[in-house]
């Protein structure tokens, strides 16, 4: 489950944490400490390997609609196709209701692990559950142009329902926006009181918000 993920941060990572205490619920803050590289992130280290492999295949994807046969990816092409030059708003809600769309299925249930992090090429031609959600919104929106210093996948605690959850957290300018499995629209971080963040990651770096504080099943 993602919180097993998240607990096997708390030996190597207590120290960092003690040293500099994390903002806990402010994605992007710059107090947040990072998780320092000799931390393994076993399915987030696997998730990235499937960006830039997948990603290529994305990218084939957007040059040709040849290489997009699955008829999801066609209509993901279709998609990018017809947001570049929007307004980034326009971009987030667009973007967060098309992925939205694919199904959703447990990990377990569609790989037999309790927790794999399926890269977007998977996933827009199936199923899959939050994190899978997240990291397409992830490689949608760089293909769109957003620089990675403004988007981070949010492994978070959903206090609602006392499960481990993923989402997408952007900047615009001065607002951060959280794009969701669970809701349709984009919405405001600042006005959420459901998810409180564990940890953060990008193609760059990865920063911890809190250590759990006790284990949580995954979610959806």
């Amino acid at each position: 489950m993602l919180c097993r993920l998240c607990l096997r941060l708390l030996g190597a990572v207590v120290l960092v944490f003690t040293l500099h205490p994390a903002s806990a619920a402010v994605p992007f803050d710059p107090a947040l400490p990072q998780i320092p590289r000799e931390v393994a992130l076993p399915r987030w280290d696997e998730a990235r390997i499937a960006l830039d492999a997948e990603g290529v295949r994305l990218d084939r994807c957007l040059r040709s609609a040849s290489a997009c046969a699955a008829p999801r990816l066609r209509a993901w092409r279709t998609l990018v196709a017809e947001l570049r030059g929007a307004p980034a708003a326009t971009q987030l809600r667009r973007v967060n209701s098309f992925v939205n769309t694919v199904p959703y299925v447990a990990d377990i249930d569609r790989y037999g692990r309790s927790d794999f992090w399926a890269g977007p090429w998977q996933f827009l031609q199936g199923q899959g559950d939050c994190e899978d959600y997240a990291l397409a919104k992830y490689a949608t929106l760089r293909r769109l142009g957003f620089e990675v210093d403004n988007l981070r996948i949010l492994v978070v605690e959903d206090t609602w329902r006392g499960l481990a959850h993923a989402v997408l957290a952007v900047r615009l300018g001065k607002e951060i926006w959280l794009l969701d499995n669970q809701h349709e629209e984009p919405i405001a971080a600042a006005a959420q009181r459901r998810y409180s963040p564990y940890y953060a990651v990008n193609e760059e770096s990865r920063w911890l918000h809190r250590l759990p504080t006790r284990t949580s099943s995954g979610g959806g």
